[in-house]
């Protein structure tokens, strides 16, 4: 190889080099940094320091208290007694103030005694603030919360998203967004509502009660009442809220221990709004009810989700109900009713209440097997989804199968479920 075209191959290769490190550069970082700054909290700082990484905040209040919208606070492993309040109010998500894990390290927040782990003091209802908070990549313990004590809490108070959060051991309810416009991505949401007042027996995983709200991913479980409400007793703001790809089951344990006993919680409930609808959800052992239609909710929608092994599996539970569509949906194996409805102009198509052959439903394996009835027998609803359980594509024979998982298809490789709009419609 003569000189020149040596030097001219290593210019080549060093400029490849350069720009593959750059597109890793970029591609991780949404992940490591913001458009900010980046402040520090650990167990061996001082709320008097800087918030630096070698001088960093002993609290993850104080790193809030510094932070400017944009900035990201990051928190060592640890436990931290004290709670975090948000205090900001940003303006998008683009400049959200985010509370997160330093990447790969534990992080517990408890609030001994106090109500809330995480919350905002705001003015209450009908006024309204955007905050754009992010809290990421944390566990909330409230076993050491007070007798009314949850997760997570916020009056009227819209855009807040909690994305990779554990939360767990709250006497109330787990988490409580009476605010439009929050997301909870990829959360696990278990053993909330096991309240020890005999006056106030079952409290729920998620108890949402505003609109235009996604519950996305994650896992719901093991909860006293319901594993997610959506209810407002009275209200008609709780509309186009959206349950997807979730993981809900063995909720209603606080129904004498027993969650098939046919009475008190289940699943999901949607209820009081318009356009309230979930899909691509897989849902097993969940109470009196694993979906149920409930108070008022209009044109609300059940779209190809799996539903195993409850009292009942699916519910309109009365005649205020109206036009709910439940459609491409496996419904079986359950104590009494595969379907009750007691709604008025309930749409029913493509769902299954025979034996869906599931890979393997004592292990949980809900995948269809080849020979399933489920496969190319559903309605296109390519209007509401586009994508199964995982993410993989629909359809992927000649129709969209039946249940929450599409026979065939291959989940993207990165394991990232597509984003799609908030608001789903019919």
């Amino acid at each position: 190889m003569k000189s020149g075209e040596r030097i001219n191959r290593l210019k080549w290769v060093g400029l490849a080099f350069i720009t593959l490190s750059a597109a890793l550069f970029f591609f991780h970082a949404p992940t490591l940094f913001a458009t900010g700054n980046s402040l520090y909290v650990a167990p061996g700082g001082s709320d008097t320091n800087p918030g630096t990484i070698d001088r960093p905040f002993r609290t993850p209040q104080a790193g809030v208290n510094a932070a400017s919208c944009g900035d990201i606070v990051y928190v060592r492993a640890g436990t931290y007694d004290g709670g975090v309040g948000g205090n900001k109010r940003c303006t998008s998500w683009s400049n959200a103030l985010t509370v997160r894990n330093y990447p790969g390290e534990l992080v517990t927040l408890i609030n001994t005694k106090q109500d809330a782990i995480f919350g905002f003091g705001t003015k209450a209802y009908p006024t309204r603030e955007d905050v754009y908070f992010i809290l990421q990549g944390v566990i909330l313990d409230s076993s050491r919360g007070s007798i009314v004590s949850s997760c997570v809490g916020g009056l009227s108070v819209d855009h807040v998203r909690l994305q990779d959060v554990e939360c767990k051991n709250s006497q109330r309810a787990g988490i409580i967004p009476h605010g439009r416009f929050w997301e909870l991505i990829n959360l696990n949401v278990h053993d909330n509502g096991l309240d020890t007042d005999p006056s106030h027996p079952r409290s729920h995983g998620v108890y949402l009660t505003d609109g235009n709200c996604l519950i996305d991913g994650g896992s719901y479980h093991d909860n006293g009442g319901y594993g997610i409400q959506i209810f407002d007793s009275g209200s008609v703001t709780n509309s186009n809220n959206v349950v997807r790809n979730a993981k809900i089951y063995r909720n209603n344990l606080a129904t004498s221990g027993n969650p098939l006993s046919g009475n008190g919680g289940g699943g999901v409930v949607l209820a009081n709004g318009t356009n309230n609808v979930i899909y691509n959800s897989v849902l097993w052992g969940n109470g009196a009810i694993n979906i149920q239609i409930n108070g008022t909710c209009l044109s609300c929608g059940v779209y190809n989700n799996t539903e195993f092994g409850g009292f009942t599996g699916m519910e309109i539970a009365d005649r205020f109900a109206t036009n709910t569509v439940v459609r491409n949906n496996i419904f079986f194996g359950n104590v009494g009713a595969a379907i009750a409805d007691f709604g008025t102009g309930s749409v029913f198509s493509n769902n299954l209440t025979s034996d869906p052959r599931f890979t393997s439903s004592s292990t949980g394996d809900f995948t269809l097997q080849p020979s399933s009835p489920a496969i190319d027998t559903g309605a296109n609803v390519s209007s509401i989804l586009t994508t199964d359980f995982r993410g993989a594509p629909r359809p992927a024979g000649s129709a969209f199968d039946i249940g929450a998982f599409e026979f065939g298809a291959q989940p993207p490789a990165d394991g990232v479920l597509p984003t799609v709009s908030v608001k789903a419609s019919k």
